[in-house]
């Protein structure tokens, strides 16, 4: 864990690190703080694919892990210095990844198929932005996919919008 304070205007960020393998320097949770009072919170789930390396004459085989952002929830909370809503849940944004495959990695470049954020305010409309990603998967002559097409989808429960892109 590590704590620094901003000296402007005293607010304390708390950074815990994960200590396990392969999850080594990862952020477990950020925390913002304002005295005694949480401004925000940052908190990360990772999770891992992992593939057997190829063995040959010189080498044994070991893994290969793919650590990635599997879920992010932050939370942001008010900060009205002897108000009544001291405290008080803001908003909090919800971030989603999904990949097609367990190991589709590979040839994304680590990149998402799918990533849906959800904004949730303490009052009012919910937001919802997914974005899908379609990659060309050109293994075979060694080329790291690309995205070819992109569709973003805006919603606030009500309407929506989408725009699609191909490359």
């Amino acid at each position: 864990t590590v704590k620094a304070t901003d000296s402007r205007n005293d607010l304390v960020t708390e950074t815990q690190y994960n200590q396990t393998f392969p999850y080594i320097g990862r952020t477990e949770k950020v925390t913002v703080w304002n005295g005694s009072n949480k401004v925000s919170e940052s908190d990360p789930d990772w999770t891992k694919n992992s593939v057997a390396g190829v063995a040959d004459s010189n080498h044994t085989a070991g893994q290969y892990h793919f650590v990635h952002l599997d879920q992010q929830v932050d939370t942001e909370y008010e900060v009205d210095s002897g108000g009544s809503y001291n405290g008080s849940l803001v908003r909090t944004v919800t971030r989603d990844t999904t990949f097609a495959s367990p190991n589709d990695w590979d040839y994304t470049q680590g990149a998402p198929h799918r990533e849906t954020v959800t904004v949730t305010p303490a009052s009012g409309t919910t937001l919802t932005t997914t974005t899908d990603r379609t990659f060309a998967t050109l293994t075979t002559a060694w080329c790291l996919g690309l995205p070819s097409a992109v569709a973003v989808n805006k919603s606030d429960g009500n309407s929506n919008s989408t725009r699609n892109t191909a490359y």
